[in-house]
């Protein structure tokens, strides 16, 4: 079930990105490492009350060091984080 949720939140967040690309941490897609990338990982989804779950969703924005600014970093996190 985690990389089914991985899969759903990684489709949600590519359609509100457009400045880096977006990843699942279960994938076995290549990365590109020459530019910014978003992970989303699903290390644990709990089962609570009969179809209802809870997930713990990490998401990660990385990139090499020489590629970006600060503020590159910040443009592609105020990105995900305005619509949650």
């Amino acid at each position: 079930m985690n990389s089914q949720v991985e899969s759903a939140f990684a489709q949600w967040i590519s359609g509100l990105v457009n400045s880096a690309p977006v990843y699942t941490g279960s994938s076995s897609t290549e990365m590109d490492v020459t530019g910014l990338a978003i992970v989303v990982t699903v290390p644990q989804v709990e089962f609570v009350l009969y179809q209802l779950h809870k997930a713990t969703v990490e998401i990660l924005i990385g990139g090499p060091a020489f590629h970006a600014s600060l503020s590159n970093y910040r443009n592609v996190a105020a990105e995900v984080l305005e619509p949650i």
